[in-house]
């Protein structure tokens, strides 16, 4: 029995894999080739799933779906560029993955170019959009100008984004964060994002929140990312921005760089709700002194619990650290000598019972 099972390992046929030019599509920048790659990702989701190729060229087209157990894989960033057709038609995103498992996009770059999109959805036309999906993984993708988020995680679980690049969220469209996780009455997962660079959103660079009376957003790791020169407008946001219904949020190792030119910069935002969120080993860079390096507010007059900050790193001529009225958190061993102002760590009155601060040099 066991020799029967070998054998039918060995010999079993090979996992789909095809290439998007088996299919017709050219890659040369100006031919319509969306419905050469929808066949081809159609075609392996009819075989159970498998490789389609995108070699290297560049693909115009309409918004893509994904099939479940497809892996769209290209040549490389900047060698194999998926870029949206300027059309006067309302597009959601470039690509979608709804209601799929098992599904990835890896290895090249994805440009929505919103400038040329003439009619947008509510949101802008984002670069990717995961909603209702589980085992997801974004891996080494660029995403370019995308008119609403460059990556937005509206709802499933298990999703990755590794080792990718977003730049220009938002431009031609709403301002809108490189990276969004949650959505109002959604249910959010189990999602990491890292080694990842996010760069010139014209809101956050990474936003991860729920809303609605059924809203969820848990277990998300936001980890050794790069944010440069995201636009936080009037301290409302932050370059990285936890808020609403999200627990169980660690942010950790990431270095945040707040832009000189947008003066009413925030490094971290954290406005919880409920329980569970973690800040830790950041390292934010400020550049003008309206900047702020981390805000802390609770949005229950004080009933949300398990909120820190530690290990932090501060630097320039920005006010350090924020606590908001009424607001429990633990700020401790954050490292505040490198601020060139006076207000390094304000605490508003009233003051909450589970405010705890320990052991911050500088203070």
């Amino acid at each position: 029995m066991k020799r029967l099972l070998l054998a039918l390992l060995l010999f079993a046929a090979p996992a789909h894999a095809a290439s998007v030019k088996d299919f017709g599509a050219v890659g040369d920048g100006v031919t319509n080739d969306t419905a050469a790659v929808q066949e081809a990702i159609d075609e392996a989701g009819r075989a159970g799933g498998g490789r389609v190729s995108m070699p290297s060229g560049v693909y115009l087209v309409d918004p893509l779906a994904l099939r479940t157990g497809v892996a769209l894989v290209g040549d490389g960033v900047g060698a194999t560029v998926i870029r949206m057709r300027p059309s006067a038609a309302q597009h959601n995103d470039l690509i979608n993955a709804i209601a799929v498992e098992r599904v990835s996009i890896r290895m090249m770059t994805v440009d929505v170019d919103a400038t040329n999109q003439i009619t947008q959805s509510s949101e802008g036309t984002r670069g990717i959009q995961i909603g209702a999906s589980g085992g997801v993984l974004i891996d080494s993708v660029e995403v370019l100008r995308s008119g609403g988020a460059g990556i937005k995680v509206s709802s499933g679980t298990d999703v990755k984004v590794v080792n990718c690049s977003v730049s220009f969220a938002g431009v031609g469209g709403l301002p809108s964060p490189g990276i969004e996780i949650g959505a109002s009455d959604a249910v959010v997962r189990d999602v990491l994002v890292t080694s990842t660079r996010i760069a010139y959103s014209t809101q956050n660079g990474i936003s991860v929140r729920a809303g609605g009376s059924r809203g969820s957003t848990r277990g998300v790791v936001i980890a050794s990312n790069v944010l440069t020169d995201n636009n936080q407008i009037n301290y409302t946001t932050g370059a990285i921005h936890v808020s609403l219904q999200s627990e169980n949020i660690a942010v950790t190792g990431n270095v945040i760089r707040l832009d000189p030119t947008k003066t009413s910069s925030v490094g971290l935002y954290l406005q919880p709700m409920v329980a569970g969120i973690m800040a830790t080993g950041n390292i934010i860079e400020m550049s003008a002194p309206g900047h702020i390096g981390i805000i802390v507010q609770d949005l229950v007059g004080g009933a949300s619990r398990g909120v820190m900050a530690s290990s932090n790193v501060l630097r320039g001529p920005g006010r350090g650290i924020l606590v908001a009225p009424s607001t429990p958190v633990s700020l401790v061993g954050n490292d505040l000598t490198a601020i060139a102002n006076d207000t390094r760590v304000f605490l508003m009155s009233p003051t909450a019972p589970g405010l705890y601060v320990n052991g911050n040099p500088g203070f």
